[in-house]
C-alpha cells in the first residue's frame, strides 16, 4: 500500500509495503526495521530509555567541553540542537536499524545500501524525522560487526564507499559533530545487550530460516545475478506453499 517504501503505523498495527515487494526478497529485511518500531513502542523503558540516557550523557559532556574550549554560542546551540534530534526521532530510527541488523545480519545492511542507491538524494542530508543515510549506514555496519563475520561487514563497507564515489558525495564538516563515531559504536553495543536482555536472539547462520534465506538471496544476487530472478521466484513459490498460501 505504500507509495514510496516500507512504513510502520504503530497506532494501527500496520506495516505498509510498496506494490510488488512481496515477490522481491532483497527488500524483505526492511520488514524487521518496521517491526522494531512496534517492539520499541511497547518497551520504551527497557529498550529506548537506556539509549537516550547514553545520548544525553554524551551531548552534555560535549556541550560542557565546547563551553570550556570557547566555542561560539551559535556552535553550541547547533550542538544542543543535534542532542534534541537524537533524543527525539533519531534514536528510534537508529534503534530500529540496529534491531533489523541484529535479527537478520548483513542482509539488512545490503537492503539499506539498496535503499540509499535507489532513493537517497543526499546521503549526508539531515532531517528532523530521520538521521542522515550515511550515519545510519555507519550504525548498521557497527551492528554487523557484532553479529556477522568481519568479511561480511567489509564487503558492505566497500560497496558503500563505491556508492559514495559514484555519486560524488563527500562528508560535510559538521557531520562528525552531529554523528559522533564513538557514540554510535557504544550505542550499537548497548542496543545488542538490551535486545538480548529482553529475550531476543541475534542472527547466526542456521538459526533463523527466513533470515538465512535473505542472506542467501543477497549472496546469490551479488555472485550470480543472471540466474537470480529464477532462483528468487522458486524461493517465493516455496514459501507460499509452506505457509499454505497456494
Amino acid at each position: 500500500m505504500s507509495s514510496q517504501y516500507y512504513c510502520a503505523m504503530t497506532g494501527m498495527d500496520l506495516v505498509l509495503v510498496p506494490h510488488g515487494e512481496a515477490t522481491h526478497l532483497l527488500g524483505w529485511a526492511d520488514l524487521y526495521h518496521e517491526l522494531a518500531h512496534f517492539i520499541l513502542a511497547r518497551n520504551q523503558v527497557g529498550l529506548l530509555q537506556p539509549l537516550r540516557r547514553r545520548v544525553g550523557d554524551h551531548f552534555q559532556k560535549a556541550s560542557d567541553d565546547a563551553m570550556r574550549q570557547g566555542w561560539t554560542s551559535r556552535a553550541i546551540d547547533e550542538l544542543n540542537a543535534y542532542r534534541t534530534l537524537w533524543l527525539g526521532d533519531w534514536i528510534i530510527e537508529f534503534a530500529c536499524d540496529w534491531f533489523a541488523t541484529f535479527a537478520t545480519g548483513a542482509s539488512f545492511a545490503w537492503s539499506n545500501l539498496r535503499l540509499c542507491a535507489r532513493m537517497s538524494t543526499d546521503v549526508f542530508g539531515t532531517a528532523r524525522s530521520h538521521p542522515a543515510d550515511a550515519a545510519r549506514s555507519q550504525a548498521i555496519l557497527g551492528m554487523v560487526g557484532l553479529v556477522a563475520t568481519p568479511q561480511e561487514g567489509q564487503k558492505v563497507d566497500a560497496q558503500w564507499r563505491e556508492l559514495l564515489g559514484t555519486i560524488g558525495a563527500s562528508e560535510p564538516q559538521y557531520f562528525r559533530i552531529a554523528y559522533p563515531e564513538s557514540l554510535i559504536r557504544e550505542l550499537a553495543v548497548e542496543a545488542k545487550q538490551l535486545f538480548e536482555a529482553s529475550g531476543l536472539q541475534p542472527y547466526s547462520r542456521g538459526s533463523k530460516p527466513i533470515a538465512d534465506l535473505l542472506n542467501e538471496a543477497w549472496e546469490r544476487f551479488r555472485t550470480d545475478p543472471a540466474r537470480f530472478s529464477s532462483w528468487e521466484n522458486d524461493q517465493v513459490r516455496q514459501l507460499k506453499k509452506n505457509f499454505k498460501l497456494i
